[in-house]
């Protein structure tokens, strides 16, 4: 139900709030986000539709789950404009929003595409997906 009701208004507040911290932070890094973020959403939408045996998903959706997936990614933007990520403390904050964004990204993908089997294997190049943002955020 949640999979039938999703925009792509959010997932672009999200990007342009991403850059926006990232900027404030003094990286000026706004076009990687534009062009990781859309060569990723390519890139997995094919590989989930590759690996789906019940139809796969519209790139629309792929878009909006990777998107709102950059929550807590820009959470630790925010972080990152008042204190230095490039530290222990930041590198158990990237962790944790790595995790975080992957947990929630794979399992949207793996309800939609029924592929609970298949979760953790989905998974993985989403993680590579949102570590991504993550090194960009920290570094």
């Amino acid at each position: 139900e949640v999979l039938d009701d999703l925009d792509l208004s959010g997932p672009l507040a999200i990007i342009l709030a991403l850059g926006t911290c990232l900027l404030l932070a003094g990286k000026i890094t706004f076009s990687y986000v534009y062009g990781f973020g859309v060569s990723g959403t390519v890139l997995l939408w094919s590989l989930i539709n590759l690996m789906s045996q019940k139809g796969g998903i519209d790139m629309y959706r792929t878009a909006s789950v990777l998107g709102y997936g950059l929550i807590p990614m820009v959470i630790m933007a925010v972080l990152g404009i008042f204190i230095s990520l490039q530290s222990t403390f930041g590198t158990i904050v990237a962790g944790l929003c790595i995790f975080w964004s992957t947990a929630t990204a794979s399992r949207f993908f793996a309800t939609a595409n029924a592929m609970q089997q298949q979760r953790w294997l989905v998974a993985y190049p989403v993680g590579l997906f949102y570590t991504v943002f993550s090194l960009l955020t920290v570094f």
